[in-house]
């Protein structure tokens, strides 16, 4: 297959990540290939990156004012005419065969939207986590099709991450969806503050299967201006980043039935909504039961503790929602959670993946770990050996 892929990387004030998610597209081994940056009013030197790009693939629009980050992933997709189309995080990276290994199995599986796993790279200066600069590769491997309306539950009910569904952040899909989607829902696909989890919702409905590939075709980058990671941090320094989030989202209020609080159980279940109402969702029976969702959201906030500061909007949520009681207030139970959430969170992602330490491999950015991705990988054919690897990694962090 050789149809033409739009990569749309929507972007503000990154000039020092996007120059490597721009050469990691450009460098790819799929020909029939568009790059667009798509620039939010950015106050940084952007014309200097993209000079350095002497590429006819490449093209740079800019919005005339600041926009929220839905209107400009929106400003985006408005871009892209025909084709399949996909969006890249601009501290995120494909790798060097991605793509064209992507299209591959569109071809064989005669669908046109694939998602998969992704690779994770914690770029140097993430003070978000415990171990830095470290690059994660799963393990598994194969593809599948999937069906949405096997796999949407799933993922409501938090069996599944939205990225298990076909979306168009780390994944790739044919421009028809959308613009069916925005058909049906007044010129615009998005609906949802969370536009990647709100295009997992919008685009299950649209397909009955996708491909689903186990092994990885990008990297999502980890970095210090991760939107995402921001609003899981407590300490004071992050307040400022964490209201940087919400600048502009007006335009699109949270459902009223809601209130914001960054937990899946929550984000997953206002996306749905959202696509409810505006009349793009075709699986509405019995999905989301309330009480139930929100019990998922309690267990969650006090796993990742937030639960003492959103006790308040979560206890509103259930009177409002006609729920019984959700909340928890013994002290011994909510540290068995803790426990079990860590245990179950690093279990699985510690035997899942093989985790590189960048600095012994020399990895300076997310290009580096995507240039040698093949090399490292094929040094753990097995479980067995990753899971060594990752024991001695861990024991030489903590240990000595």
């Amino acid at each position: 297959m050789n149809e033409k892929v739009t990569i749309l990387i929507p972007t503000r004030d990154r000039q020092a990540y996007l120059e490597y998610a721009l050469r990691s597209c450009l460098n790819s081994s799929y020909s029939n290939l568009e790059v667009i940056v798509c620039d939010n009013s950015s106050t940084d030197d952007f014309q200097s990156v993209m000079a350095s790009f002497q590429d006819s693939r490449l093209k740079y629009v800019k919005s005339p004012l600041f926009l929220s980050m839905v209107a400009n992933w929106e400003f985006a997709l408005s871009q892209v005419e025909d084709g399949y189309v996909s969006i890249l995080g601009d501290d995120d990276a494909f790798l060097p065969d991605g793509i064209r290994s992507a299209m591959n199995l569109l071809e064989k599986s005669g669908l046109d939207a694939i998602s998969w796993r992704q690779c994770f790279y914690r770029w140097p200066g993430n003070d978000f986590v415990k171990i830095p600069e470290l690059y994660q590769i799963p393990l598994q491997s194969g593809w599948e099709i999937r069906s949405t309306e096997k796999f949407l539950p799933r993922v409501l009910e938090g069996k599944c991450i939205p990225g298990d569904l076909p979306w168009l952040y780390g994944g790739i899909v044919h421009i028809r969806y959308v613009h069916s989607i925005k058909k049906k829902s007044g010129g615009k696909f998005f609906h949802s503050r969370i536009p990647d989890i709100y295009s997992a919702m919008v685009l299950a409905s649209e397909m009955d299967s996708y491909v689903f590939s186990n092994e990885p075709f990008s990297i999502a980058g980890h970095s210090a201006k991760s939107n995402g990671a921001v609003q899981l941090m407590h300490d004071e320094k992050f307040k400022e980043r964490k209201e940087d989030f919400h600048k502009g989202e007006g335009d699109i209020p949270f459902h009223t039935s809601l209130e914001f609080i960054h937990l899946y159980p929550i984000l997953v279940w206002e996306a749905y909504l959202q696509s409810c109402e505006t009349g793009c969702q075709r699986f509405k029976k019995n999905l989301i039961v309330p009480e139930q969702q929100l019990r998922r959201a309690v267990i969650d906030a006090v796993a990742l503790g937030f639960y003492e500061e959103n006790r308040e909007r979560l206890d509103r949520m259930a009177r409002n929602l006609g729920c019984g009681q959700v909340m928890m207030n013994h002290r011994f139970r909510q540290r068995l959670i803790k426990w079990f959430f860590k245990f179950r969170e690093y279990g699985q992602a510690w035997t899942r993946n093989v985790f590189i330490n960048c600095q012994a491999e020399g990895f300076r950015d997310i290009g580096d770990a995507a240039f040698h991705h093949d090399r490292i990988r094929a040094r753990y054919p097995g479980i067995f050996k990753a899971w060594i690897h990752n024991a001695l990694l861990l024991l030489k962090r903590f240990a000595w």
